[in-house]
């Protein structure tokens, strides 16, 4: 008898009012290397679910008090227990019990009397199939996350982009401020040149001329430097060490 890679990490619940049938199965399950849980009615089943928190369910069909469609339905309703994979074990072979446990959720069906290999090969094939689940919600989880992610970095380049809209509106405002106090005095300067009256004057007139002509390229060219530096990535950096206000 073959066991599973990680069948000792699993753990069965078998709810099962006949003894030797349960005796029988946690038998079989031990032998292939799983852990095993028992019930002997739906009742005792569901409070085992909970306290246990089995990864397989195998329950009998017709069961006194509570019957296996009764503790299926139970299950399938609590949203912390409704992804359990649920095997049905009854001696109903006709297809109308069967398509009842199907509607009501059940992941598979095994017909007494079975062999030891149909109910091992039953439960690693559930077993392969929640694998393929788990690894696909993990896959849908990681790319959510993924996504959100992204998202988060849209919105930051988005508010930076903002940020830095709002930076060079303000920073215009002031250069083209400063740039026209050199223009004005530059007037002011040829004006008075030309109605310089002596050699001293005109002298003097042309010295302020000369000052502001060159104020005026000093601040042309620290807007140069000024435009190299705003751009989205260099004014983060310059926000992280305070350099600018955000």
């Amino acid at each position: 008898m073959t066991t599973s890679p990680h069948s000792g990490e699993l753990l069965i619940l078998v709810i099962e009012d006949e003894f030797q049938v349960l005796e029988n199965t946690v038998e079989i399950l031990e032998l292939g290397g799983y852990r095993v849980a028992t019930a002997s009615n739906g009742y005792n089943g569901l409070e085992a679910v909970r306290r246990e928190q089995p990864d397989l369910i195998i329950c009998d069909v017709m069961m006194p008090k509570m019957d296996g469609y009764a503790v299926l339905e139970t299950l399938r309703a609590d949203p912390q227990l409704s992804l359990i994979p649920f095997i049905f074990l009854t001696a109903k072979a006709d297809r109308t019990a069967q398509r009842q446990g199907m509607a009501l959720g059940a992941d598979d069906y095994l017909t007494k009397p079975f062999t030891p290999k149909e109910l091992l090969a039953t439960v690693e094939t559930r077993f392969a199939r929640q694998a393929t689940v788990n690894a696909q919600i993990n896959q849908a989880h990681a790319m959510i996350q993924e996504l959100k992610q992204t998202s988060r970095q849209a919105q930051g380049n988005l508010e930076r982009s903002e940020q830095l809209a709002q930076l060079k509106e303000g920073l215009l405002d002031q250069l083209l401020t400063q740039l026209c106090n050199p223009v004005s005095s530059i007037n002011l300067a040829i004006s008075m040149l030309d109605n310089a009256q002596t050699e001293e004057a005109r002298d003097r007139y042309l010295k302020v001329l000369k000052e502001e002509c060159q104020r005026e390229m000093q601040l042309l060219k620290e807007v140069e430097e000024l435009r190299a530096l705003l751009t989205p990535e260099k004014t983060a950096i310059l926000q992280r060490f305070k350099l600018l206000q955000s």
